[in-house]
């Protein structure tokens, strides 16, 4: 009952004889394996929380500024539709790791139209984003990738204070290593 209440039982005694022992050990390894499948889930719960609020605020921020400035309209609707779209986008990942096709292929990436792109999705006229890139093409999972970039270009113009944010990629031992620095 306390494993079906979602409570983790004590870890069962592993001694006395073989038969019993072997057993508790697998029971336990069971309810430590349970309790790492319900961290996991936490923590990606946590994970999609944070990614459908970033394009959320932006949209909100969009909306604010058309309000505000009519003639703004047309630009802030642009970027509203880019973030509707990165949000369908989003979904669409969760649902395919809901489905188990969780893992994404490598692939051949043109590094600076990447960086290029997500300089104009992310930066504004306060803290704009510059690109550094010194290497051409990569091989990475490219929505990992781009949402790993996302996800911290959001949080360098937060804490830039309307300085620019660069965008650096540059040759490493083996492969490459990326940047933003604020």
């Amino acid at each position: 009952p306390v494993v079906g209440q979602g409570r983790t039982p004590q870890p069962l005694p592993e001694t006395g004889p073989q038969e019993l022992a072997h057993l508790s050990r697998h029971f336990n390894s069971m309810v430590g394996q349970v309790n790492d499948l319900l961290s996991t889930r936490t923590t990606l719960v946590a994970g999609i929380s944070h990614d459908l609020r970033t394009p959320l605020a932006r949209m909100r921020l969009a909306v604010e500024i058309m309000r505000e400035q009519p003639q703004a309209q047309a630009q802030m609707l642009d970027r509203l539709d880019i973030e509707i779209a990165r949000t369908n986008h989003l979904i669409g990942e969760v649902l395919d790791l809901a489905r188990g096709l969780a893992h994404e292929a490598p692939q051949a990436i043109e590094l600076r139209p990447l960086l290029e792109r997500l300089a104009q999705d992310y930066g504004t006229p306060d803290t704009p984003v510059r690109v550094d890139a010194a290497i051409e093409h990569i091989v990475a999972p490219l929505q990992a990738l781009t949402r790993a970039l996302g996800n911290l270009l959001q949080n360098s113009q937060r804490y830039a204070g309307g300085q620019p944010v660069d965008l650096v990629a540059q040759p490493a031992a083996g492969g490459a290593r990326l940047g933003v620095l604020d």
